[in-house]
């Protein structure tokens, strides 16, 4: 009896030190690194954006990297008990909206939801974020390299290549029958008695200003 009773208090003992270095090993780890984000529609997967995060102490701080290759740093972040929680503020046609995303973290794994306020509208998604690399980013073509902050080499060439490359959909203004004065313009919008576009520009068409 008292040998058992001694067995069972060790195995409590080694119990709850499994359970403690578990949460410090958790700890850790923690949020800090490079994640890719998917939101889903109802069942259907959107496009991937990167989440940079850094843990120091007990601040977080990060930044949004999305899709078309531009940056938000994350407001409001928090980490504590495994909760995840952070607001990415975006602008879109001179108004001001922010997405608050909620998670939990699971080894390698964020999932939670994302709420956006826009037009008096509120939205409600689920989002899930998985952990990787930068090496890994750089081969995935939906993310510009830029993104993952690798720069141009032979091992990425042809990801930096085809992101920078543009499709058909991009060159559909070379199919249209420009005129480069401004009174051939005049004189072809009158004789098919339709309106005139002007388009000017100002700087290199390459931005080489």
């Amino acid at each position: 009896m008292r040998r058992s009773t001694l067995t069972a208090i060790m195995l409590a003992v080694a119990g709850s030190l499994g359970m403690a270095m578990s949460g410090t090993a958790q700890a850790a780890d923690g949020p800090s690194g490079t994640w890719k984000v998917r939101m889903s529609f109802g069942g259907t997967r959107g496009r991937v954006s990167i989440l940079k995060l850094q843990m120091e102490r007990d601040k977080l701080t990060g930044v949004m990297l999305h899709n078309q290759g531009s940056r938000t740093a994350i407001e409001n972040a928090s980490y504590k008990d495994g909760k995840v929680a952070f607001e990415v503020p975006r602008e879109r046609n001179g108004q001001r909206f922010t997405t608050q995303y909620t998670g939990t973290l699971a080894e390698d794994t964020i999932q939670g939801t994302t709420k956006t306020q826009r037009r008096g509208r509120s939205m409600t998604l689920n989002w899930e974020a998985t952990r990787t690399t930068p090496q890994d980013i750089s081969r995935d073509v939906e993310i510009p390299p830029v993104a993952a902050d690798i720069g141009l080499n032979d091992e990425n060439y042809e990801v930096w290549r085809d992101h920078i490359s543009p499709d058909s959909s991009e060159l559909a203004w070379e199919q249209i029958p420009w005129l480069t004065t401004f009174k051939d313009g005049i004189l072809a919008a009158d004789a098919a008695a339709k309106p005139l576009l002007l388009w000017t520009m100002n700087g290199h068409p390459l931005g080489c200003t």
